[in-house]
């Protein structure tokens, strides 16, 4: 039978890409960038204590807690995540004691400015050392908060504790920060170590 030809289109030359860099603002120390739901601005973190909302077209400063934090090398205001399904923004700073502080703060839904004078503390985990902090905050699809907190600090965690279950140092923190009655927060129940015994849950 007849034997079927194909034949190979010509090739395309590639278009050479064009990069163009925009500068959009100019920040103190900036530690991270998150955004904000149904908010087309980026929301740069200063670790000298100030959060900046960013666009092509402008620069506001939407919280300043510079007051409140710590300046060393590895503290200050370390993160910040903007709830999934609520007007409330978290932020894990170091406060003047040295210590690490996770706070709630209700947001203007237009302006999406945060209110200081809404601030609840939601977690205090005492600091041993100046260093290794951790600070990074994130909502995980099931709507719980995840917190990153370093060893506790100094060189090689001389005090062991990543591997001490008692202490939340050197550990991803998951819980509900919603305040629940008298509680700050709740303890997700299928957290893995929730009644393990003398661990931190």
């Amino acid at each position: 039978g007849p034997v079927a030809t194909t034949t190979s289109p010509p090739p395309v030359a590639l278009v050479e890409p064009v990069v163009e860099l925009v500068e959009v603002g100019r920040f103190d120390r900036p530690v991270e960038v998150v955004v904000r739901p149904l908010d087309t601005r980026l929301f740069v973190v200063e670790q000298t204590g100030r959060v900046r909302a960013v666009d092509d077209e402008s620069d506001e400063v939407v919280l300043d807690i510079s007051a409140l934090v710590s300046n060393g090398s590895e503290q200050g205001l370390l993160g910040v995540a903007f709830h999934p399904n609520a007007d409330l923004a978290y932020v894990n700073y170091t406060d003047r004691a040295g210590d690490t502080i996770v706070a709630e703060h209700a947001v203007d839904t237009e302006t999406g400015v945060l209110d200081p004078s809404s601030a609840r503390e939601v977690l205090k985990v005492d600091q041993p050392h100046s260093n290794h902090n951790g600070g990074q905050l994130a909502f995980g699809p099931d709507g719980m908060l995840y917190i990153g907190l370093g060893d506790g600090g100094s060189a090689g965690d001389p005090d062991r504790n990543g591997l001490d279950p008692t202490t939340p140092l050197g550990k991803i923190l998951r819980i509900d920060p919603l305040a629940t009655g008298s509680e700050p927060y709740s303890v997700p129940s299928d957290n893995p170590f929730v009644g393990v015994d003398g661990a931190d849950p």
